[in-house]
């Protein structure tokens, strides 16, 4: 699971065939991005690899409305998609073929402690130089039936928590290396399968943060500091 991220520097790396420094003109750092937010997606457009903001948690597009709704709300259960199981769930299946993005991050958190507790002790991960990683993910488009109305969502796939992320917590962002970005994105490549299989443990580091994270509208530098030991 991962349920918020950073994104601090406006660059990407260069697995992408063009230069992608500098691509949100009105960039501003995010230090807590949680589901329900918008964020940068990388998807192909034709031969392009475009930048699409998209919202954090997969609308599918036969999603019925609620009573007096003109958009639907993003779905807390489909923030987070079980990489293992994606052509078994009907919100992903048919996104599979061609509908693979790439959610760009430079650090994520993940809790540590037994599910049963509310709220449990944070741990930001990020790499040693705190460059961009780049995650798989799925996405849809919701239409209003008179199309009046059209929502952009999205998921990040996750596997089973490894290396250092797996002393913190059993599932983890399915962080994929530069050469495998494309393979993803490709929707000619069926063998989705095989991009995520046996991944390449990134180098990381971890800390644990302070419950501020939790707090609602918490954002900014506070967020990864390091957590002193005070009470949380």
């Amino acid at each position: 699971m991962c349920t918020c991220f950073t994104v601090r520097v406006n660059w990407l790396p260069h697995p992408f065939g063009k230069d992608l420094w500098g691509i949100e003109p009105d960039f501003v750092p995010r230090w807590n991005i949680k589901p329900g937010h918008l964020v940068r997606v990388l998807r192909t457009d034709g031969s392009e690899v475009v930048s699409t903001h998209m919202v954090w948690g997969l609308i599918p597009y036969w999603t019925k409305l609620e009573a007096g709704a003109t958009i639907p709300k993003p779905s807390y259960s489909t923030f987070n998609a079980v990489g293992e199981t994606l052509d078994q769930r009907p919100a992903y299946r048919h996104t599979l073929r061609a509908q693979r993005g790439i959610i760009v991050f430079d650090g994520f958190y993940e809790p540590k402690g037994p599910k049963t507790l509310k709220q449990r002790d944070p741990y930001f991960f990020h790499r040693p130089d705190d460059a961009p990683m780049t995650a798989a993910a799925l996405w849809d488009v919701w239409r209003s039936k008179d199309s009046t109305h059209e929502v952009v969502s999205c998921t990040l796939v996750t596997l089973a928590g490894a290396g250092l992320v797996g002393t913190i917590h059993d599932r983890m962002p399915a962080i994929l290396p530069p050469e495998r970005v494309m393979a993803w994105l490709d929707s000619r490549n069926t063998d989705w399968k095989s991009v995520l299989a046996d991944l390449p443990e990134p180098p990381l580091e971890t800390y644990e943060v302070s419950r501020y994270l939790y707090q609602r509208g918490a954002e900014g530098p506070d967020c990864v500091a390091p957590f002193t030991g005070a009470a949380h």
